[in-house]
């Protein structure tokens, strides 16, 4: 989730960026490789939408995008003349078509073509005979940028972002000058603009590489690592443990998937997943996060502790066969509004396989009246069984996405919601499907 400009491959890559190819600073390949309970997966379909996302975010920052003043002489015909350029600014920057394309390792080659735009500046031109000023407009179409940018992990959890790769093509540059000697140079405008021509390739690569190493970096390296859990004492810690990598035309991002708030006497599973097993081939959705049984259990360990593993349900949300058998079986329930309550006593253990999802209960059903009285109770200790895509597994996911009703902040982007959970199990974790849709203003 993160940004660039672009494009292409062509006969004309004039300018080329490309520095030395080592690990950011405080980069690290973590000891606790292993030491993760969640996996964020970006399907092929996830990178078409982050393109258009980084696509529409790039064109914003163009919106600002001011080159330094520019200086250079040019050999005219009466002579050497100097001059310089300053105030380039870009107005109306578009981007014809893009591509965003994972690549071995733990890279993203973005490419995108059809760029144009135009531009206004001040210009100041001195020659032996003479010295003039003005402004010019400079039109640019059919340019191109290509880059690649590698996603690490730095010391502490952070994502990072590192520029391996940068070339621009500028493609056609329009000139149109104003100024009291502005016939003069429109003469001159083929060699004007063949300077500027070289001269924005190499600054638009320059300009990325800031753009990346201060504010993105910045960006990323504050971005929180963990979380509160909306109105819940529970702290959620998501840090990456590990090098993202590419896998199969995919993004994985190996997560913590730990929660810090449990109270100091608790245990947590030491058991954590190892992700080296292949994950279903199909994945259809943008994104997917595949779930460990020992972050699962770690879940219910922190909603048990936070005591919200109690439930209380209107009469009325239950099936009416149900009601209606309790009603003419229990003392003093004939003519009095009743309550359903549900607690567990210690926390549920789930585990997971293809066959489906399982969960250990222990817990109370308890019907009261009006007046709290209870009229029934029945203490649960069972085992249940799902199937692949059961009931126990939806109710799980539902339970847990109550949770995740606000936007996401993806840097860059903005405000991302996630739509249309799907959810299916795996050997040891659960698997959920999800679609982003950003957030309309």
């Amino acid at each position: 989730m993160w940004s660039l400009f672009l494009m292409l491959v062509s006969t004309k890559l004039i300018s080329t960026f490309e520095p030395p190819h080592q690990p950011l600073s405080g980069t690290s390949a973590s000891s606790d490789k292993d030491a993760s309970n969640l996996l964020f997966v970006i399907t092929s379909n996830g990178m078409n939408w982050t393109q258009k996302q980084l696509v529409r975010a790039l064109e914003g920052w163009a919106s600002s995008f001011v080159v330094p003043v520019l200086t250079g002489r040019l050999q005219t015909m009466a002579g050497m003349a100097f001059y310089g350029v300053a105030g380039l600014g870009l107005h109306n920057f578009t981007v014809g078509a893009s591509e965003l394309v994972p690549e071995v390792g733990n890279a993203l080659h973005l490419r995108m073509s059809g760029i144009s735009g135009t531009a206004r500046a001040d210009w100041l031109l001195i020659h032996k005979l003479m010295s003039d000023k003005g402004s010019f407009e400079l039109s640019v179409s059919d340019a191109a940028l290509s880059t690649t940018l590698v996603v690490r992990r730095q010391t502490g959890g952070h994502p990072a972002l590192e520029l391996q790769h940068c070339s621009a093509m500028i493609g056609h540059v329009g000139l149109r000058f104003f100024g009291d000697g502005s016939w003069l140079y429109n003469l001159l405008k083929r060699f004007i603009s063949a300077f500027i021509d070289n001269k924005l390739e190499k600054e638009v690569c320059h300009a990325l590489q800031g753009y990346m190493s201060n504010d993105l970096q910045r960006v990323m390296q504050f971005l929180p690592l963990s979380t509160p859990i909306p109105n819940t004492s529970i702290v959620f810690d998501y840090a990456l443990v590990a090098e993202p990598r590419v896998v199969a035309r995919t993004f994985q991002f190996p997560l913590k998937g730990s929660f810090p708030s449990l109270d100091p006497g608790s245990v947590q599973p030491t058991h954590t997943h190892n992700w080296t097993q292949s994950l279903p081939p199909e994945l259809n959705r943008m994104m997917y996060v595949a779930v460990s049984e020992s972050f699962m259990n770690s879940a219910a360990r922190a909603f048990y502790q936070a005591g919200l593993m109690k439930w209380t349900m209107d009469w009325d949300a239950l099936p009416q066969s149900l009601t209606s058998t309790l009603k003419h079986t229990l003392p003093k329930a004939h003519n009095s509004p009743l309550s359903f309550q549900l607690s567990f006593d210690t926390p549920p253990i789930f585990s997971a396989s293809e066959s489906g999802l399982s969960s250990v209960l222990n817990g109370t059903m308890s019907v009261l009246n009006r007046e709290s009285d209870l009229l029934f109770s029945l203490h649960l200790h069972c085992q249940i069984k799902d199937g692949p895509q059961g009931v126990l597994l939806h109710s799980v996911m539902n339970y847990s996405m109550q949770y995740l009703n606000a936007p996401l902040i993806i840097p860059v982007i903005g405000h991302v919601h996630l739509m249309r959970p799907t959810v299916t199990s795996g050997d040891g974790f659960v698997l959920v499907g999800l679609d982003l849709e950003e957030e309309e203003l």
